[in-house]
């Protein structure tokens, strides 16, 4: 039934019967209870209109306002501008953003754990692979894999462990000496030999040792041409070169009967190691006695 708008100051005429007054009074009475109705209480109070996107009416009464009510977000007052539905007030509000997102931490633990992101976060394993920005395997998966790299997709660029020594060295203060020997022979050769690092000397991580060695060979009673090449060599393990710690050369052409000649060598450098803190070491002729030494790490 249509509201005050269908009324006119004319009707009714003067030619209506008067019986139909009562009729009149009653219809006057039902269109203004229907118009008041719409945005007002029926005593009299503004009522604004109040519902959904889909039962908010058409825009075209300017002026007009309407409270958009839609579920699961906080209402709007929306204007009528005569042709569009305008929003005066966004749902977002500071009190509406704490609630939204007090629910979404609670609905999403895994993503917003307390404390800092450094300690809390990154460092219990909380940041997942997702919040990179970039599609991912198992998204919701830790991101600690990707940081160690167990877990890096093919297409990421990667790098190595370092496999040489690097950063600062750290020298201990003494050195000290973790194995020794005598070559049987001016040409015997002893090893490859492993030798494991204590933690008490080289803490885990180191990726070198800084050794020193020293080393001497003798030559007496010579009765023929002799030419020894004594030397200690490096290496980390089996899969990687030999590297010269100390070497040195000895010859001597003729006879030499009662006689002795002794030479020496001492020397220093770094060398790799595994990560569980391994080397292997060689040696090569001295027959007087060789000795090798740890100084430092790094």
């Amino acid at each position: 039934m249509a509201g005050l708008e269908s009324l006119t100051g004319d009707d009714p005429s003067g030619a209506e019967s008067p019986t139909q007054g009562d009729n009149r009074i009653r219809e006057l009475t039902q269109k203004t209870k229907e118009s008041m109705s719409k945005e007002h209480t029926l005593s009299g109070i503004h009522a604004i209109l109040s519902g959904t996107s889909t039962a908010r009416p058409a825009a075209g009464n300017a002026g007009r306002l309407y409270i958009l009510a839609n579920s699961g977000v906080a209402k709007e007052l929306q204007h009528d501008t005569g042709s569009v539905w305008e929003t005066i007030t966004k749902n977002q509000t500071v009190i509406d953003q704490i609630a939204a997102l007090s629910t979404h931490i609670s609905s999403n633990p895994i993503d917003h754990a307390d404390g800092s992101i450094e300690r809390d976060h990154l460092g219990t394993g909380i940041i997942a692979k997702k919040h990179l920005g970039q599609a991912f395997a198992n998204d919701n998966n830790t991101v600690v894999n990707l940081i160690n790299g167990s877990e890096l997709d093919s297409t990421w660029h990667t790098h190595p462990s370092p496999d040489t020594a690097s950063g600062l060295p750290t020298f201990l203060n003494s050195v000290t000496e973790f194995a020794n020997g005598t070559s049987a022979t001016g040409t015997t050769v002893n090893g490859p030999t492993t030798y494991t690092f204590s933690g008490s000397i080289v803490p885990d991580g180191t990726v070198a040792v800084i050794l020193e060695a020293v080393g001497k060979t003798t030559v007496k009673n010579v009765n023929t041409d002799v030419t020894y090449n004594p030397k200690i060599r490096i290496r980390k393990n089996s899969s990687s070169p030999w590297m010269l710690l100390i070497g040195g050369r000895i010859g001597y052409v003729g006879t030499w009967d009662y006689g002795v000649n002794s030479i020496g060598w001492r020397g220093q450098g770094i060398f790799p190691i595994t990560t569980d803190k391994k080397i292997q070491y060689e040696i090569e002729g001295f027959n007087d006695g060789w000795e090798l030494r740890i100084a430092g790490y790094i």
